[in-house]
């Protein structure tokens, strides 16, 4: 979906540095410390074909969301749990241009069209009658049970229904056209709405939750319930002073902010206080805290007061709770009068903090592939181990600091007596991150992975940001850069790292960010580059782009633009142009096809101008070019289709390194099918068909590949793989025939994996080039693997 539903899959195409670090990796269910704080279930890597993979976040309930790819291989997902999950997928307000009555309230959805059906989010399923819940005279949330043309339809939708709230009805004019909106009221709590909302959910499928202005309710209970004798036909008049559509609720939140920043703290709470009145939407915790800041600031103390408890009372789970209660502790504090007796303290410097909470996995994994020569019987195991797996975060979250630990490793116990690899353990992430809530500021110490501001990927130092504004986040990090996750860092290299990123821009729809990058290695100078970052947001348009320039080298390394464009039809348009460097260009490249160890070693040999031109000769300049596009096909199928354009530039030979010749244009094509709930409810079919054209082969690809949920806690997975290579260089061809099933068994927090598979392969020889395992020029080759396994959650 597009931003909101109870998952988003998403397609990522691996580029040929990820298709190699993925390797041989095909599924995996990943469980996050911490994934509670954002209502994840789970996160699922599904790789179908070698170069595509899905990565699907499924949530325990309907959440609002955006997917970002925030930089090169970096791609998130950004959760808004502030958003009620009934309200969710969230409908415009239209524009208002005549009003007959003064009073004010919210504004009403447009009307459903005839015949026509919107998606909603999936909820529990709808008791058989409305729940007796107590409605209030004085409550701020009403349960908006739909729209009509007339007050009379609005009328009998109630008919036969036993449903003990007060009946009002709303009427707004909309390009010279009355409607009427049909409420119940009134509650005490949003979460009291939803409870009848639930229970009128399959009467009324498009009701929602929503805030109403005192005025509203006061006119509301004056006009009596609409069931009621002569009465039941007048309406609360709609104001345009709640009329406010998102994009014009983004741009008051963006000049409140402005606004606090010039201290122009009246015109600051005309604004907060506007957004308040409007329809329920995501920006409310945030008004209230900033309303609250500019009464603070206007010296408005007890009307700070009020505003802070409105916030704890309202959001008391929200992500700046904490720094809302500290601000109120300390107003009512000042406001308290001096004692005598110091012990008596009506008012404590802030609740007590949270309990540690442990969460994370475990994992073992067993696997063995072999394979057998045909020919002459002879079988070869190739790869057999223990894989150990564990991922543990310790956090708390307090009033005004949140802590955070984490360690992620593995250890691979190697089983092939041959192999001369032995045991190998894997550090990924290990770190502690500090957070203050008041001062704005986040730390992470340890070993970590960024790839923004110009940082690679994974060193082992510290990240540094400081919110300075609420539009402005200042970044620095440093530390020695960490190749692979089993390596200890390179402490010949050093890197130190600082950003500026400006948020909010352009009606808070874009995101700009400048940095700088320095490096050294064994001395000298490795990397200074300097480059920009932006993402932008708008009209379901979503585009990243990226400029990476090494000042030193006086080479651009990457200049990046990705987009989506989503229309309204349920299509999708991606294009991506990447310029640049490959691999980025650092003084390091020089040691490609030396035998030295390091670059110290190499300058026993060489000058560092002569070390540093070896680095640029072994760096190529490539260009990609990318489209796809998405489109269903009716409610069950998916089509998508995807075409890829590689160059790379030749190489220089020097130092005795031989050159690499221009790789031509490399042609990737792709198209997939999915359909789901075919033979079950929410099963999935995907039909995948590839072809590579690269200068020295080709390959075309068939897969299918089936998800099927048989129980609630069971799933199999049977997929068929048929691959065919030419070589153009040697006339060899090679056919390949991969069957596979895997079998996911959930049991609590226990989680059992096994998969199997075959593997067939035929080579024929070209003439001339047999040996005596082939004597009549075909390979034929029979293998198998298994992968049988545990992850324990806790």
């Amino acid at each position: 979906p597009y931003d909101a539903g109870l998952e988003v899959r998403i397609r990522v195409s691996l580029g040929a540095d990820c298709e190699a670090f993925v390797g041989e990796f095909a599924n995996e269910r990943y469980a996050p410390a911490s994934l509670h704080l954002a209502n994840v279930e789970d996160i699922l890597f599904e790789r179908f074909n070698p170069r595509d993979v899905f990565v699907t976040v499924r949530f325990e309930e309907p959440q609002k969301f955006e997917v970002r790819q925030t930089s090169i291989g970096w791609i998130e997902v950004f959760v808004d749990t502030l958003v009620d999950p009934a309200t969710l997928p969230q409908v415009r307000a239209p524009g208002v241009e005549s009003l007959q009555a003064p009073a004010e309230t919210s504004s009403l959805p447009p009307p459903r069209r005839q015949g026509s059906s919107a998606p909603r989010p999936s909820r529990p399923a709808p008791r058989s009658a409305p729940p007796q819940v107590q409605a209030s005279r004085t409550g701020e949330y009403v349960v908006q049970l739909g729209v009509f043309d007339d007050p009379e339809l609005a009328i009998r939708a109630l008919q036969g229904a036993s449903i003990p709230h007060h009946a009002y009805t709303t009427v707004l004019d909309v390009n010279g056209r009355r409607w009427f909106g049909l409420q119940l009221g009134f509650f005490e709590s949003e979460p009291t709405a939803q409870i009848v909302l639930d229970g009128l959910a399959n009467r009324f499928p498009d009701a929602w939750v929503r805030f109403v202005d005192p005025d509203e309710a006061r006119l509301a209970l004056q006009q009596g319930d609409i069931r009621d004798g002569e009465e039941r036909v007048a309406a609360v008049a709609v104001s345009p002073g709640n009329s406010l559509t998102p994009e014009e609720l983004t741009e008051m939140m963006s000049a409140g902010r402005g606004a606090l920043l010039e201290r122009q703290y009246g015109d600051a709470i005309r604004i907060y206080t506007r957004v308040l009145r409007a329809a329920g939407h995501p920006h409310r915790a945030e008004a209230r805290e900033m309303l609250g800041i500019a009464f603070e600031r206007n010296g408005r103390t007890e009307e700070a007061i009020a505003e802070y408890e409105a916030f704890a009372a309202e959001f008391p789970d929200a992500i700046g709770a904490g720094r809302v209660r500290d601000r109120l502790v300390a107003l009512q504090t000042a406001l308290e009068p001096p004692t005598v007796n110091a012990s008596r303290s009506p008012v404590q410097s802030r609740p007590v903090a949270d309990e540690w909470q442990l969460q994370g996995g475990v994992s073992q994994y067993y696997w063995r592939n072999q394979e057998q020569r045909v020919h002459d019987g002879n079988y070869l195991v190739s790869s057999s181990g223990v894989l150990a797996l564990a991922d543990v975060s310790a956090s708390r979250r307090g009033e005004r600091f949140d802590l955070l630990a984490r360690i992620n490793g593995s250890y691979q116990f190697n089983l092939v007596e041959f192999d001369d690899t032995g045991d190998v353990g894997w550090v990924s992430d290990a770190y502690l991150d500090v957070r203050d809530n008041q001062l704005g500021l986040q730390a992470r110490l340890g070993r970590q992975t960024r790839r923004q501001d110009g940082v690679l990927g994974r060193f082992d130092g510290f990240g540094l940001q400081y919110q300075l504004t609420p539009d402005l986040l200042l970044s620095t990090s440093a530390g020695i850069p960490v190749d692979s996750p089993r390596f200890i860092g390179d402490t010949d290299r050093r890197f130190y790292a600082a950003s500026a990123t400006l948020q909010g821009l352009w009606r808070d729809q874009l995101t700009a960010s400048l940095f700088t990058h320095q490096q050294s290695v064994d001395g000298i100078s490795d990397r200074q580059a300097v480059g920009a970052e932006l993402y932008m947001s708008a009209n379901k348009v979503s585009v990243f782009s990226l400029i990476d320039f090494d000042v030193s080298y006086n080479v651009l390394n990457s200049a990046l633009v990705n987009a989506i464009w989503f229309l309204d039809n349920g299509w999708s348009l991606s294009g991506r142009v990447d310029v640049g460097a490959e691999p980025y260009l650092t003084t390091r490249n020089a040691l490609s096809g030396q035998t030295a160890a390091n670059v110290e070693e190499l300058l026993g040999s060489y000058s560092e101008g002569q070390v540093r031109r070896l680095a640029r000769d072994r760096t190529t300049q490539s260009t990609v070019v990318s489209l796809g596009l998405s489109a269903p096909l009716g409610e069950r199928f998916d089509l998508s289709l995807d075409a890829s354009v590689r160059q790379a530039d030749a190489s220089v030979a020097s130092g005795g390194v031989a050159a690499r010749p221009d790789t031509g244009n490399e042609v990737f094509l792709n198209a997939t099918l999915a359909a789901t709930s075919l033979l079950r409810d929410n099963d999935l079919l995907l039909v995948s068909i590839r072809h590579d054209s690269l200068r020295t082969r080709d390959t075309s690809r068939l897969m299918f590949d089936t998800r099927i949920p048989l129980l609630r806690s069971l799933r199999i997975n049977p997929r068929v793989t048929v691959t065919h290579h030419s070589l153009n260089i040697s006339d060899t061809t090679q056919t390949l025939v991969e069957p596979a099933i895997r079998i996911l068994y959930r049991r609590g927090n226990l989680l059992l994996d096994l998969e199997a598979g075959g593997r067939w392969s035929n080579r024929e020889l070209p003439p001339g080039e047999f040996d005596p395992f082939t004597p009549d020029g075909t390979e034929e080759l029979l293998g198998g693997f298994v992968n049988l396994g545990y992850r324990w959650e806790f």
